[in-house]
């Protein structure tokens, strides 16, 4: 009976990862064609094959997936959570939060928050991939934070500037209630002083 389980277990696992495999290229055939909803019901389908089966690691890499898909599909609250999830991954399982790959993470995740609008949450975000990337000077991710500063700065200046605009015609229909206003301008600019250049 134990060498039956064995056999069947044994089965099991290559037939399950011989499977994921095939679900992995398809996912990627169908993301390179842009064809993202396919992607991401392959990708469904691979995670939960991982997770019934305990891999950890494999589930990491279906995370990713799903957050790059769901980016793609403009599913951005669940692309968040997918983010998180590979952190969590590289933080709790590996013990390994300081891991090169973290920096690419964090940088996918930094441009899906731009594209929200969400740039306290960048900021923290580019901080940990500075700190980070700095563990590993020659994997030369600098450029690309940079950008993602670059970017980050110009969103929050373009931000400043409508605000700044806004406040003036509030000035002329009423006096008292832009300055209320006006008191949030010098927390942008320091702000926008931190940011590494």
């Amino acid at each position: 009976m134990e060498e039956t389980l064995a056999l069947t277990a044994k089965i099991t696992y290559r037939t399950s990862l011989s499977y994921t495999n095939i679900l992995s290229n398809m996912y990627g055939a169908y993301w390179r064609q842009g064809k993202y909803q396919k992607a991401k019901e392959v990708s469904s389908e691979e995670l939960a094959i991982h997770q019934k089966m305990g891999w950890k690691e494999m589930e990491a890499s279906d995370f990713l997936s799903l957050a790059t898909v769901q980016q793609d599909l403009a599913e951005y609250e669940e692309a968040g959570q997918n983010y998180q999830k590979v952190l969590a991954f590289f933080d709790e399982v590996l013990k390994s939060p300081n891991n090169r790959l973290v920096v690419t993470i964090l940088n996918n995740w930094v441009g899906l928050e731009l594209t929200r609008g969400n740039y306290s949450l960048c900021d923290s975000l580019l901080q940990r991939a500075w700190q980070v990337n700095a563990l590993y000077p020659e994997n030369g991710g600098e450029t690309t934070l940079y950008n993602q500063n670059a970017l980050l700065a110009g969103k929050l200046a373009k931000y400043a500037l409508q605000d700044s605009l806004e406040q003036l015609a509030l000035q002329k229909q009423s006096p008292n209630l832009a300055t209320a206003t006006l008191e949030l301008q010098p927390i942008i600019i320091i702000f926008l002083a931190t940011l590494p250049i």
